[in-house]
């Protein structure tokens, strides 16, 4: 059975990242009236039913729009993405997923908000497809479809 996933976004890296992931695959993306999932990249949504946020830190800090520059000029060495539910009631729902950015003594800001979008390229399709299939994301499904090939002399990362 097709799934119908709205996307909200509005990063072009982020948003194609989605809809390429998605080619191919049983699912159709569409209209918010007609979603069995809102996929969104965006504080200002009109929330119907069943919606995900990715936000670009690590909540509950730095909520709102500006979450990125607020953590990198507030000196925190770790930020990263947040993706968590979207309620009507409560924007800011049940977190689904969270990945640290550490930030360098000499990262400059656009270096850091360039990795924010990279990491948030590849880990949000995986999670929106978690969330359709109705499962609960694991991040060690990340690294069984990395084609690792579970040679873990080579990365020392996985352990499988």
């Amino acid at each position: 059975m097709t799934k119908r996933l709205a996307l909200q976004i509005n990063n072009t890296k982020i948003k194609e990242s989605v809809i390429n992931y998605f080619r191919g695959k049983d699912v159709e993306i569409c209209e918010q009236d007609n979603a069995d999932l809102i996929a969104l990249y965006d504080d200002s949504c009109d929330i119907k039913k069943n919606t995900i946020n990715l936000h670009p830190s690590l909540l509950p800090s730095f909520k709102g729009k500006d979450a990125i520059k607020e953590s990198y000029l507030a000196g925190v060495k770790v930020s990263g993405i947040t993706i968590h539910r979207v309620e009507p009631d409560n924007f800011y729902g049940k977190i689904i997923a969270q990945v640290p950015i550490l930030i360098g003594n000499d990262t400059h800001f656009d270096e850091f908000e360039t990795e924010i979008i990279n990491i948030a390229s590849k880990i949000f399709p995986k999670v929106i497809e978690t969330v359709l299939e109705g499962k609960v994301f694991d991040f060690s499904d990340l690294f069984k479809s990395s084609g690792c090939g579970g040679n873990c002399s080579s990365c020392g990362g996985c352990k499988h």
